[in-house]
């Protein structure tokens, strides 16, 4: 059977199960947090979001799209479920997500579901995830039918990673998820505190990437620091003019890897995207398949 074929019975299966759904299921409230801190950057980004949200049709939605590169915004009501409203980017996306999780509690907007995501969250890995990725996984029947567990992609290093006594070796990839508005609402985004930060990463680069102290293991400053220098976008040594950027980068990184420790505290179950096939969310709901 040819892929078109099989995603042809999937299109079907999906139409026929998700209207039912809208049909005879009460309708569930879902926010999207869509951070953006620079529209040059991922100009059709939006866009993509929005085409994913039409496979989402079994929710009552509500956008807030917060604007990381104007802090000074001010709230603009788009529509009666659209909000665009500034953010705040002195820990990136944590920061900004944090003031958007702050306007719906302010606004009184009822949630079920809370989408996390950033204008990156297209940027192809080496696994190759597109648009049509996240359409046949993160949906109607996989939220209706998982009521409480966080969902999205989750990376793993064989090392053993430590970041303030938590084994932080796995971890969920903060550029889309979901989470259940009962755990959403209690995550103080973000993890790190200013304290913490200057404990971990010098303020002024003098030719040390992290201080000294038990912070983090060896292993996962090994790491990160491979990561900084050799992966990301082709890797950066850190200078003292780049060094603002690096750690802010880096200061995002923990907050990432925390998050998914906070989240395993709360005792909820997290689901793999990654290890889940499409035949899998229209047929069952991912009820058959083992947590992460």
């Amino acid at each position: 059977m040819t892929f078109e074929t099989k995603y042809a019975i999937w299109r079907l299966c999906y139409y026929v199960k998700s209207s039912v759904y809208k049909l005879f299921r009460k309708k569930q409230k879902l926010a999207v947090l869509y951070l953006y801190a620079d529209q040059e950057r991922y100009p059709n980004s939006f866009k993509h979001v929005q085409k994913l949200l039409k496979y989402m049709n079994g929710f009552r939605t509500t956008i807030v799209r917060i604007d990381n590169f104007n802090e000074k915004k001010g709230v603009r009501r788009l529509s009666d479920s659209h909000y665009d409203i500034g953010g705040d980017n002195t820990y990136w996306e944590f920061s900004g997500w944090k003031k958007g999780l702050s306007f719906l509690k302010e606004q009184g907007i009822e949630v079920d579901w809370v989408l996390f995501v950033n204008d990156s969250f297209l940027n192809l890995s080496n696994l190759g995830y597109h648009l049509d990725f996240y359409k046949v996984r993160i949906n109607t029947l996989l939220l209706y039918n998982l009521e409480d567990a966080v969902v999205g992609v989750i990376d793993t290093n064989m090392e053993n990673h430590e970041l303030l006594g938590r084994n932080v070796s796995t971890w969920i990839r903060s550029n889309l998820f979901a989470v259940p508005w009962r755990i959403a609402k209690t995550l103080e985004l973000t993890f790190l505190d200013s304290n913490q930060i200057d404990a971990i990463l010098p303020k002024a680069f003098k030719g040390e990437i992290f201080l000294e102290g038990k912070n983090l293991n060896s292993t996962l400053k090994r790491f990160l620091v491979k990561w900084i220098t050799q992966d990301w976008h082709g890797g950066c040594s850190p200078t003292p003019d780049n060094w603002n950027h690096l750690r802010a980068k880096l200061i995002a990184i923990l907050n990432e890897r925390l998050l998914t420790a906070k989240v395993r505290e709360s005792g909820v179950p997290m689901v793999d995207l990654a290890g889940v096939r499409p035949t899998q969310v229209c047929i069952t709901g991912l009820r058959c398949l083992p947590f992460a």
